[in-house]
């Protein structure tokens, strides 16, 4: 068992990967002003790479979004809150370019010439990002890589670089329990699914989400290959990080999954000769 550690990053996150691409596109495209709907992790990034091209960024949230992930946003930058209702339930890139276009024109007297909306579910140019993660690891050819996921884009993209490399390593996403909709999606054999009076309890907070744009294709890979889903709970994430912090792993509750993955009673049944790596994606900031 080997760990892929990724708060070795200049932000201490795997979204590092995707802030560079983006912030070298947006440079070279003359962006003036980014925006990313996030949970936390792709904020901060996207906020430090912004500073650093001078280019103005906003943080987006859902409502649900804990106050300490909100207070903590707002110390780096712009963040709003959306009322997706106004928008039919349904967002588009377009629509995230709308509402800070609105709120900077009239709360903070600024305007922009070219907005770019970076949210993960909507953009592709974390293809490269994650995949090359995948492509760092290639040369152990693990049985299993264990990933902690919760809006996809990692999943898709280490997917997409192991067909690339004719491998047959295999894909555990480890998710909190309960909430995300892909559990109930293989349950019922269905590829699109929403949680209804969805409500936040997972202490992997940054992983939950009552839906994901492309359910479809994440249903495809954990049903027609051999791919493994599994869900833990917060009794394993607390469990395990204490086990895992006396080896001076540094490590948030929402990379903890990956490792909890092997305490929890939904442990996988794989061969215990398994070569396997664990993505670790990050630790939070006061870390």
């Amino acid at each position: 068992m080997l760990i892929k550690d990724e708060s070795y990053n200049p932000y201490w996150t795997h979204k590092d990967r995707r802030s560079e691409y983006i912030i070298n596109v947006a440079l070279e495209n003359n962006v003036d002003k980014i925006v990313c709907l996030t949970a936390w992790n792709a904020g901060y990034s996207l906020w430090r790479y912004c500073s650093r091209a001078w280019i103005d960024y906003t943080s987006l949230i859902f409502p649900w979004v804990s106050e300490a992930r909100k207070k903590s946003l707002k110390e780096w930058w712009e963040v709003i809150s959306i009322d997706w209702s106004r928008f039919n339930w349904i967002l588009r890139p377009r629509d995230f370019a709308q509402i800070v276009w609105e709120y900077d024109k009239y709360e903070r007297h600024k305007t922009w010439k070219n907005i770019w909306a970076v949210t993960n579910s909507f953009e592709p140019i974390s293809v490269n990002a994650y995949k090359e993660l995948f492509y760092e690891i290639k040369e152990e050819n693990p049985d299993y890589v264990v990933i902690p996921c919760g809006s996809w884009d990692i999943i898709i993209w280490v997917w997409l670089a192991i067909k690339e490399l004719w491998m047959d390593t295999k894909i555990i996403w480890v998710a909190p329990e309960n909430e995300h909709p892909l559990a109930q999606s293989l349950k019922y054999w269905v590829d699109e699914y929403q949680i209804k009076n969805y409500h936040e309890n997972s202490l992997a907070e940054k992983l939950t989400t009552p839906f994901t744009a492309v359910l479809p294709i994440l249903y495809k890979i954990f049903t027609e290959e051999w791919n493994i889903y599994t869900e833990v709970g917060n009794e394993d994430i607390l469990k395990v990080k204490n086990i895992i912090e006396k080896f001076w792993i540094r490590c948030e509750n929402s990379a903890a999954v990956s490792f909890a993955t092997f305490i929890s009673r939904n442990r996988p049944n794989i061969n215990l000769n398994s070569k396997i790596i664990i993505v670790s994606t990050g630790k939070w900031l006061e870390n």
